[in-house]
């Protein structure tokens, strides 16, 4: 008989050729049945890869092959970003005699995975790997050697190309409706109105969709469950796209506490771990200070009132908050104190009325935890792809595709580092931009194909090529 095994990545069951058509049916109804005195026993490298109380993902490794790789049982036609460090080592054995190999289907029980690994090194190395389809969960028709190790493992973009952290929330306008926002992260995180629901819309930057929470003063979206903001944690980051109105209110982009209410406790707590916006000033809170101590704000001037802001929290040490690029650095308060709530988007009040309310628009947002701080090559990339996207000109630094190469370099484009934008295919950081022109100067387009469409999801055009960028500055001047 073969038993299901239960690891911490996913339930793992594997059965002689050909899995019960009925879910939970048992053992017995299975007609296929190994040979007598045949054993296939699996077991694990205990390498945790989601921690049940924490939901981090955790121990994933790179496992980057392109196109055209040649496996042992196939040619890719498909790229491999990642596998799984969990491991499984194979046992086989005939009436008491290592060295057999069984055919078995398997049911894995996540649906971040694509493909099953097989092979006689621990490394994996394509040219001694087997790779196995998942489809709907199950693997079929896997061959399985005495001494074999499985991984499990696929492809799977992430802002900037960035991979180490857990990706909790990615959500953008082009991905959404008025009724849904598409996780495009692979995390156990999903949103919902609470209140109003912010409207989708054209936007103004780079041909893309937003999401407008000024079509309501309640309007707002949060996790479907609370969201962890514990002191074993050491780092939280976050990145928002917005926009916001003329209005020179303070107004939540993001909270981790949001509150029941409007009094001046409430919005204590609201502010203690939030980025929001404050007039011309981007600002965020992190600090564990309860009762009637004001926490902490950390702000930066953005007279625009319009980029990227993010957040590159450690807790109790070094941090920084970010406005298109420039940065503003202090020391955050160590994580614990306040009790965590639902991750909230727009507003502060935890209920459907109104606490702090963005009216602006917010086309994207990036929410990541892990055990250190992102360093700045890391910051680099996902500030770039997140400004090549929208047609932003970050204040400083290069700009980096996914690998970290530079694909604008500040020092040999001196003069000409204004009102940068440009045209980009990058898988690894899911970036598809085929037109593009300047958030700040849109007097040039560019784009790819016979046509400019009114949204760049909309032009088949693309970059024949993976990495690939043309990037475009100017001199600052005005007027042509």
């Amino acid at each position: 008989m073969l038993a299901a095994l239960a690891v911490s990545f996913a339930a793992l069951s594997v059965q002689s050729q050909t899995l019960p058509t009925q879910g939970g049916v048992g053992n017995d109804n299975n007609s296929n049945a190994l040979t007598n005195l045949s054993y296939l026993i699996l077991g694990t490298n205990a390498a945790t890869v989601v921690d049940i109380t924490t939901q981090m993902t955790t121990g994933n490794i790179a496992y980057v092959h392109d196109r055209g790789t040649e496996f042992a049982n196939l040619t890719t036609d498909f790229r491999l970003s990642y596998r799984t460090a969990l491991t499984y080592r194979a046992q086989t054995t005939v009436n008491g005699i290592p060295g057999s190999s069984h055919t078995v289907n398997m049911q894995v029980n996540s649906r971040r995975p694509q493909f099953v690994l097989v092979s006689a090194y621990v490394d994996f190395p394509p040219a001694h790997t087997r790779l196995y389809p998942i489809d709907n969960r199950m693997a079929l028709n896997v061959k399985v050697n005495d001494g074999d190790h499985i991984s499990f493992g696929g492809f799977e973009a992430s802002p900037g190309g960035v991979t180490g952290f857990i990706l909790d929330l990615w959500i953008d306008g082009n991905n959404s409706t008025n009724t849904s926002w598409e996780n495009l992260a692979t995390a156990n995180f999903e949103l919902q109105s609470h209140g109003a629901a912010p409207a989708v819309r054209n936007s103004r930057f780079n041909f893309h969709r937003e999401l407008n929470f000024g079509n309501s003063a309640n309007s707002k979206l949060r996790t479907t469950v609370n969201y962890p903001v514990t002191a074993d944690i050491a780092g939280h980051y976050a990145f928002v796209v917005s926009e916001r109105d003329g209005a020179a209110t303070e107004q939540i982009l993001l909270t981790y506490i949001p509150a029941g209410g409007t009094s001046a406790a409430n919005l204590r707590d609201i502010r203690r771990r939030s980025l929001q916006w404050n007039g011309s000033n981007i600002r965020v809170g992190w600090s564990n200070v309860t009762g009637t101590t004001a926490p902490t704000m950390h702000s930066l001037t953005n007279a625009q009132r319009f980029g990227i802001a993010s957040k590159n929290i450690t807790n109790g040490g070094a941090s920084s908050i970010f406005m298109n690029g420039t940065a503003h650095s202090f020391t955050a308060s160590p994580a614990g104190g306040v009790t965590t709530g639902r991750l909230t988007i727009g507003n502060g009040h935890s209920g459907t009325g109104n606490s702090l309310g963005f009216t602006g628009s917010i086309q994207e947002v990036i929410v990541m935890r892990g055990n250190r701080a992102l360093n700045e090559i890391e910051l680099a990339q996902i500030h770039s792809y997140l400004a090549i996207k929208y047609g932003i000109t970050l204040n400083v630094g290069d700009y980096r595709a996914s690998d970290g190469s530079i694909v604008w370099d500040r020092t040999a484009n001196a003069g000409f580092n204004y009102h940068i934008f440009g045209i980009a295919r990058d898988e690894l950081s899911g970036l598809d931009q085929r037109q593009a022109r300047s958030a700040t100067n849109p007097h040039l387009t560019v784009f790819l194909g016979s046509m400019l469409t009114t949204l760049n999801s909309q032009n088949t055009a693309r970059l024949a090529e993976d990495m690939q960028y043309m990037m475009i500055g100017n001199d600052g001047t005005s007027g042509y």
